[in-house]
């Protein structure tokens, strides 16, 4: 048995085809006075088998997803699996390169802050779907070297959690996702009340996954806030730290500090001179891009799926069909995300490309076997599939409604 403070091995939460794996018991403590209620007309099944109360439509869905992948595989020579490492080095190139020079551009007064901060989110916004198809492995599956690499360039692009750690609890999401143990989404806010400060303050950054860590703790025997601030500490703390600089600086806090005697002014001009340039150029080139980038996505990801109320790892009741009009500038930042990633809980081993264009065919289907479409509530009801904000196991989600 792994102590909190060891992340576990991700090989686990797979099987081979890379379908989530789920063990022979639950992680969840049924035992809790406080167990998950049934909401609405979804009965609460006592198994914890994988399968969907809803086995029929979900057999459906999956063959319509796999047949319309098979096809345009077909179709079109380079969507071939044999091609998946060539077209994903493309994309992470092109955005990388992308990425340096709308930077390059901005450094020498080329174009306007705004453009940069626009251009580098949608840049950022393909690494990180890069990162999460190589979470799945579905690039580079046999040369982990790579993987590594890619990693290591989209973790610092990106300022936001580390890819290994990622790994695991992203797998983790796919066993158990809209459970109090679903630690990735959680930590983004899903399942508190849209008007919580601490869901107002993680969207807008990774920093504040703190204030909600010690409340997974309670709930998830297996998470350690040790081990998440150990491996995501050195980027996020940076960012964290430049961006404040960089508002004390605007908010004249150092000429301040400065005037009653606190800094030495050759200390203050030291950081006018070295530190400052530096922190300008990493706040509009990375940092603000990911604000932006990162704000509309956890929006999108919060809102469409669901917690709390759910049967356990049953996937046709975990997300929405979310395409409405209204969330398109957010879905701009975020590749689309609400309108497929539904898809992607279905069927797991399919680059996000594809996905996007087994949408045009797959959606209708998902909408003709009952899918969620558009919940433009489920922000208001804290995310739960029901009609009211009802705690699911735990103390934390209680005091969090």
């Amino acid at each position: 048995m792994l102590g909190r403070d060891t992340l576990p091995s991700s090989s686990s939460l797979v099987d081979d085809d890379g379908s989530p794996r789920y063990p022979a018991s639950s992680t969840i403590d049924r035992t809790s006075s406080s167990s998950a209620t049934a909401t609405g007309d979804i009965p609460r099944t006592a198994s914890i088998s994988h399968l969907s109360q809803e086995a029929a439509k979900v057999k459906i869905i999956r063959e319509a997803i796999r047949a319309e992948d098979k096809r345009l595989r077909a179709r079109y020579f380079f969507l071939r699996e044999e091609w998946q490492d060539t077209i994903g080095t493309v994309i992470y190139l092109t955005a990388a390169l992308s990425w340096a020079a709308i930077s390059y551009s901005w450094y020498w007064g080329l174009i306007a802050t705004p453009v940069t901060i626009v251009g580098n989110a949608l840049a950022i916004s393909l690494l990180h779907e890069m990162e999460h198809d190589l979470i799945h492995d579905l690039y580079f599956k046999r040369a982990k070297w790579v993987q590594n690499a890619m990693f290591a360039f989209i973790w610092v692009i990106k300022s936001n959690a580390n890819p290994w750690w990622r790994r695991y609890y992203h797998l983790r999401h796919h066993q158990y996702a809209g459970q109090v143990v679903d630690v990735e989404e959680r930590l983004i806010g899903l399942g508190l009340p849209w008007y919580s400060w601490k869901r107002i303050l993680v969207t807008l950054t990774p920093a504040a996954t703190l204030l909600i860590a010690n409340d997974i703790a309670k709930d998830d025997p297996e998470f350690s806030k040790k081990v998440l601030v150990r491996y995501n500490a050195p980027v996020i703390a940076f960012s964290t730290v430049a961006m404040v600089l960089h508002l004390l600086y605007y908010l004249g806090v150092g000429e301040a500090l400065v005037s009653v005697g606190i800094f030495p002014p050759a200390f203050y001009a030291f950081l006018l001179r070295v530190v400052l340039p530096f922190v300008v150029v990493y706040n509009g080139t990375v940092n603000l891009p990911n604000v932006l980038r990162q704000s509309c996505l956890v929006i999108i990801s919060t809102y469409c799926h669901y917690y709390g109320d759910i049967p356990e790892r049953d996937v046709f009741f975990q997300t929405q069909v979310l395409n409405h009009p209204v969330l398109w500038p957010f879905q701009l930042f975020c590749f689309n995300f609400g309108a497929t990633h539904i898809i992607h809980h279905f069927v797991t081993r399919q680059p996000f490309y594809l996905r996007q264009l087994t949408a045009f065919k797959v959606t209708p289907i998902l909408l003709e076997q009952g899918c969620r479409h558009n919940d433009l509530g489920n922000h208001f009801r804290a995310n739960r599939w029901g009609k009211e904000m009802r705690a699911m196991v735990g103390n934390a989600d209680k005091k969090s409604i």
